[in-house]
């Protein structure tokens, strides 16, 4: 993942919450041309409207906060399956805590001991973003 598309995403999950993150790059993400990557492409007006697409998919407080914050840009934010990486890796990193046996969170999750030990050692930030959003801000 592009660094700067991590930085996007974590800023969205901070400014208005996972699940609405989540809605939002989902329904941005687009098939660009055949044969190059898929990405997800937003842009963010620079005034909020009531009616528009983004108001009803995330919710009026959290379009504004958007729009405030990236109104009249074009953002890139990673992929919604990077996302669901990092909540995996968040749920890992509990279990891990928890004492759980690696053998035992790499089965349940469907990864190698060597991948749940990579995701315990890495320093993420989109990881530790969602860490840090315990709870559902907006939507």
């Amino acid at each position: 993942m592009s660094g700067r598309m991590g930085e996007v995403a974590t800023d969205l999950i901070r400014l208005i919450g996972r699940p609405a993150t989540l809605r939002l790059i989902t329904v941005a993400t687009r098939q660009l041309n055949r044969g190059q990557r898929v990405r997800a492409i937003l842009y963010v007006p620079g005034t909020p409207q009531p009616d528009h697409n983004f108001a009803k998919l995330i919710g009026w407080p959290a379009f504004v906060k958007l729009c405030e914050a990236y109104g009249g840009q074009i953002i890139e934010p990673c992929l919604p399956e990077v996302l669901y990486r990092a909540e995996r890796n968040q749920v890992i990193r509990r279990l891990a805590r928890q004492g759980v046996e690696l053998a035992k969170i790499a089965s349940a999750h469907g990864v190698t001991e060597r991948t749940v030990r990579y995701v315990l050692a890495a320093n993420d930030p989109l990881d530790a973003a969602l860490d840090g959003d315990t709870r559902t801000r907006t939507g």
